[in-house]
Parts: structure tokens; C-alpha cells; sequence
């Protein structure tokens, strides 16, 4: 039996992967992106795979995407006003992720990446990239580095960029 269009969109296999980041980009400092995240992410009933976003405002927006987390896997949220309280608030329910992109997220630092790293045992891929000028007034992100190595054991991909670390940072 055919399936009409609207039953198929309407129904969360539709919505597995929500990949909203070249429209996200326009509003990064509006509501928009909430309300449409608040709108998309309850369609997946639970099935929500893969959600990419750029410039999520706060952690209040961070803490509803967490409560639709069960079955997530790949999490983009680069550019985004998390902060270290946020992260660590929520990453227990982020458990199922093997793929996060915390890039060019100023406001988070080892302690949102150490949660992270002691909540989603299944991570494999990790893209923690800066942009040069937010790290201008930065003299070490060693402990990042630590934090990473600490909890990290089983990454396959580490992409960072524009960090200022040590030999030892390296190495670890």
C-alpha cells in the first residue's frame, strides 16, 4: 500500500537526522532557532539520530535537544553558547553519542569536556576546533588536553585546531 506524503514527513523516521546548519548560520541570535528546534526534534518520537546546528544561544536550548537524546548519535553544535555548567548538567543523557563537534564553543573548557568524556563511553570522534582570535588571551589549553586523554580512551578521530598545547598536552 502506498504511504501519502504527509503520513511519511509527519512520521519520525523522517526526522532521524535533522541537518539545519547552513539555515542555522542566519540566525544564531534569534529565537528562530530555538522554536525550530523545539518544533523538529519532538517529530522524531525518540528516533532522533543525527542533529547538526550552528549557534545555539544557551543551555537551556542545549538541555532540550539532551532530553530528546536518547538514540543520538552524531551531535554538531559548533559556534554555540554552551557553558561548562550546561554540558555537565545534560551529558549523562548525551551516553549514546560516538560523534560531537564542540567547536569554536568559548564559553565551555575541561570540565564540560570532562563530563562528556565520563558519560559517553561510546564516543569515537571528537572535533574541538578554535578559532585563533578566542584563543588569543589563552596561555594554555593543556588541561583540555588532559581532560581529553583522561576520559577519552576510545576516540579514533581528534580534529582541534587553534589550541595552545604543550609537547606533554600532546603526548598525553
Amino acid at each position: 500500500l502506498p504511504i501519502s506524503w504527509n503520513r511519511a514527513v509527519t512520521g519520525p523516521y523522517c526526522w532521524q537526522e535533522i541537518d539545519i546548519e547552513l539555515w542555522s548560520n542566519r540566525f544564531h541570535q534569534s529565537d528562530h532557532l530555538d522554536r525550530m528546534l523545539e518544533m523538529l526534534i519532538p517529530r522524531s518520537a525518540g528516533s532522533l539520530r543525527k542533529l547538526s546546528v550552528t549557534g545555539l544561544r544557551n543551555d537551556s536550548i542545549f538541555s532540550f535537544i539532551a532530553q530528546h537524546a536518547g538514540s543520538l548519535k552524531t551531535l554538531k553544535v559548533p559556534r554555540s553558547g554552551l557553558t561548562n555548567s550546561g554540558v555537565v548538567n545534560v551529558a549523562e543523557k548525551l551516553s549514546s553519542l560516538t560523534f560531537l563537534d564542540l567547536s569554536y564553543c568559548c564559553k565551555i573548557g575541561p570540565e564540560a569536556i570532562q563530563a562528556i568524556g565520563k558519560h559517553c563511553k561510546s564516543l569515537r570522534e571528537f572535533c574541538r576546533n578554535m578559532h585563533p582570535l578566542d584563543v588569543a588571551s589563552v596561555v594554555s589549553h593543556d588541561d583540555e588536553a588532559y581532560a581529553i586523554a583522561n576520559t577519552m580512551p576510545k576516540l579514533k578521530r581528534l580534529e582541534i585546531a587553534y589550541h595552545r598545547v604543550s609537547t606533554e598536552g600532546v603526548l598525553k
